[in-house]
């Protein structure tokens, strides 16, 4: 393996492969193609998807989002930096509420 290595470099292929291929010839296998699948994915449309999907549309409610409301606070969050650095110039025992 190591000389195959050697001389293709990246063109050879792994012990593993070649141990897989050895066991499916073994087997009376005649093309190292995978076996035919179902038609059929896993997630194919059935009339019970279908329904479940219905049945859980039916009890969501979506509510519409006002563009502004008063009960929903602005983000004011750009402020909180310039009132630390405002309080920063007072002593920490002096008292702002007198």
């Amino acid at each position: 393996m190591m000389k195959l290595t050697t001389a293709y470099e990246h063109g050879v292929v792994s012990y593993y492969t070649v141990t897989r291929w050895i066991q499916r010839f073994s087997n009376e296998r005649e093309s190292l193609e995978d076996n035919p699948r179902s038609c059929y994915s896993i997630t194919a449309f059935t009339q019970q998807n279908i329904d479940v999907v219905t049945d859980l549309k039916k009890k969501i409610k979506v509510m519409a989002h006002p563009p502004y409301s008063s009960d929903l606070a602005p983000s004011d969050f750009w402020l909180f930096n310039r009132l630390k650095r405002s309080l920063d110039t007072y002593p920490v025992s002096t008292s702002l509420a007198t």
